[in-house]
């Protein structure tokens, strides 16, 4: 993502309550990994002990497998995907009432929610069906979607009509969206052809359009592809490396290859105020939720995983024109938290000078 205003020399905090600057401010909501129907992070222990009793009857161990020396039966099997089932409906209910109450509480509401993908388990058309009900509808912004390796990835051995359903629904949606994605379909006799790597890009702005942000979205790793022909359509889905090089050329940077290998080309970094704004944002690993801030020519290049839906972890994006900050946020169980909902976690600036890299792990500093 990269963000079209200029650093300040002085900033002053990001305050969207604030009448004066509300409609300079663009903040967008980030999560990761719906993925219906996948168990929860060990350390979610509200979503475990949902499923303490099952597990304990049939069992198995705090990640819902068994231990090596038991050999599952049937029965066991489905119990088993019970649970995956019980703990994923849970996680997911719990996120979408704290967004809801979060969104709420706003008095500017954000521009979008953005789930970078994996919003399913395995691309089937249930688990589909159970997020599009679920978080598609009854949400009081734009709901912006990306596709991970689960949606269309891992099953393409196994289950190649659900990569195929899967495909065919994200490319309808993202016609229906509006996104500006590499995607090309053509037409022959026998076949028809859909070519590129699905990368989007949307151009993102504050109320008064004076803060803005280019959005891209991958997809998947800079080194995955696919090629497969499923009820006459061939799907040649190519590595999205050489969409996001060309987007960032025009930034001066000339690579990118994974966290702190961003190269910039030669280039008259001196004035601050002409040195592009970038920042990564990842999911899919469920339990992190952090960010690392490279330290680039001095200057920050932030690299942030947003949260998921099994460890109930979300992130709230805001900027003006001065300022850009990300905080952290846990997603709680509305009846245990007595209506609040979610628990606000640490705040880090994104963008400005800096003299080394700097890691933080959001909610390690325990709540007072």
């Amino acid at each position: 993502m990269s963000f079209s205003r200029k650093f300040a020399r002085d900033p002053t905090p990001v305050n969207p309550r604030s009448s004066k600057n509300a409609n300079d401010t663009l903040s967008l909501l980030l999560m990761g990994d719906t993925q219906y129907y996948y168990h929860c992070e060990d350390i979610n222990n509200p979503c475990k002990l949902v499923t303490e009793d099952i597990r304990g009857k049939y069992h198995m161990i705090r990640n819902n497998s068994f231990p090596v020396e038991i050999t599952p039966n049937q029965t066991m099997l489905e119990a088993q995907e019970t649970t995956y089932k019980m703990e994923s409906r849970y996680a997911n209910r719990v996120q979408k009432e704290s967004l809801a109450k979060f969104i709420d509480d706003q008095n500017v509401k954000p521009s979008a929610l953005i789930i970078n993908g994996d919003i399913t388990q395995n691309g089937r058309q249930d688990e589909l069906e159970e997020f599009h009900t679920n978080w598609l509808k009854n949400i009081s912004i734009p709901v912006i979607l990306g596709l991970g390796n689960h949606d269309y990835q891992d099953n393409l051995k196994t289950c190649k009509n659900c990569t195929h359903f899967m495909l065919m629904w994200y490319t309808a949606y993202l016609k229906k969206m509006y996104l500006n994605a590499d995607l090309q379909k053509t037409r022959n006799k026998s076949e028809t052809l859909v070519t590129g790597s699905m990368s989007w890009k949307k151009k993102m702005c504050s109320a008064n359009g004076k803060t803005c942000a280019h959005v891209v979205q991958l997809n998947n790793k800079l080194d995955y592809g696919l090629d497969f022909t499923f009820n006459s359509v061939r799907w040649n889905i190519s590595s999205p490396r050489s969409y996001i090089l060309n987007e960032l050329n025009r930034l001066h940077v000339s690579e990118i290859d994974g966290i702190g290998d961003i190269r910039f080309t030669e280039h008259d970094f001196s004035d601050l105020e002409q040195v592009p704004r970038i920042a990564v944002f990842n999911a899919h690993w469920h339990e992190s939720h952090n960010a690392t801030i490279e330290c680039i020519y001095g200057l920050k290049v932030p690299f942030i995983f947003v949260g998921s839906v099994p460890r109930n972890r979300f992130s709230f994006l805001q900027m003006d024109q001065n300022k850009a900050i990300i905080t952290g946020y846990e997603a709680i169980d509305m009846t245990l938290s007595k209506g609040a909902g979610f628990r606000k976690l640490e705040s880090v600036k994104l963008f400005g000078k800096c003299e080394k890299t700097v890691r933080l792990q959001f909610g390690e500093v325990p709540s007072s």
